[in-house]
């Protein structure tokens, strides 16, 4: 039948990552506006937008688990974090901040610690730099920090696993305001790399699960 696109019948065809993708429609919608439905509305838009905010991170956290599941970053960070949000009325969504997953794989974790909020623009996080099964000195640590007061996020990969500690940057404009940070770590490979003390190798772009560092006000 060749290229599809456009409604045929009950179904709505698209093409998706040079595929055929066909999703259902339901002509006979009894009520589009009920509370259950804008309440699920409202967390879905809250979801989309804090997505697009941390696309950055999202982007690199995800983009090896999405090739691997043939899917797109956005869709599995909606997928691992919609229900950590919620509402009891549209305009009260709220977010579990410490529970939210910015990167998912097989790379090993780093142990971060306290991070200081001295200085006024900027951040130092602590970490362990112990190798433990698919980690190398040379993996970059991933930082970011969200701050809901503006609606804006630093991501910063500028670390290796041997320096210990990250340095992040903000905005002077963030001064005194609360933010939110997350870590993964992500191989700096170029090429499939074999580690002999994991036996087995490790690919570009493979993350760690994020973790959540903590919160604090900046300076």
């Amino acid at each position: 039948m060749g290229t599809q696109i456009g409604k045929l019948g009950p179904i709505i065809a698209s093409l998706w990552k040079g595929r055929n993708v066909y999703r259902a429609y339901n002509p006979f919608v009894r009520d589009a506006n009920t509370p259950k439905q804008q309440l699920n509305r409202a967390i879905f838009k809250t979801v989309a937008q804090l997505a697009a905010i941390l696309s950055a991170a999202i982007n690199h956290g995800y983009a090896y688990a999405a090739d691997q599941e043939q899917n797109i970053p956005r869709a599995l960070f909606t997928h691992d974090n919609y229900h950590f949000f919620h509402a009891s009325t549209p305009d009260s969504v709220s977010v579990d901040y410490p529970d939210l997953i910015l990167a998912r794989g097989s790379m090993h974790t780093p142990h971060f610690g306290t991070p200081s909020f001295v200085s006024p623009s900027r951040i130092v996080i602590p970490f362990d730099g112990t190798l433990i099964g698919a980690a190398t000195d040379n993996d970059l640590i991933c930082v970011t920090v969200y701050c809901p007061d503006t609606r804006e996020c630093v991501f910063d990969k500028s670390a290796k696993r041997s320096d210990g500690s990250a340095v992040v940057d903000v905005p002077a404009h963030w001064s005194g305001k609360e933010v939110h940070l997350w870590g993964f770590a992500m191989a700096n490979v170029d090429q499939p790399t074999f580690l002999p003390n994991l036996n087995g190798y490790i690919y570009p772009g493979q993350c760690s699960n994020s973790t959540y560092v903590g919160i604090g006000n900046i300076g």
